[in-house]
């Protein structure tokens, strides 16, 4: 199932938050986007992703491990 989510203000809150917190990585504003969303939806409880950042979000990545 796919689902859309737009950004409104209190993600965007949230994304700028990610981004302070983990300056020394250097991670995107895209990348503390989907971290912010996975923060606001529990119930997703794996990502596909190939970009190293998304081990913040401690959550499987599929399809597997990154380095």
């Amino acid at each position: 199932m796919l689902f859309v989510i737009y950004p409104d203000k209190n993600l965007e809150k949230k994304a700028r938050r990610i981004i302070y917190r983990f300056e020394d990585q250097s991670i995107s504003y895209v990348d503390a986007l989907t971290l912010a969303i996975l923060q606001l939806h529990p119930e997703i409880d794996s990502i596909f992703s190939f970009d190293r950042h998304m081990v913040l979000a401690g959550i499987p990545i599929l399809p597997g491990s990154v380095k």
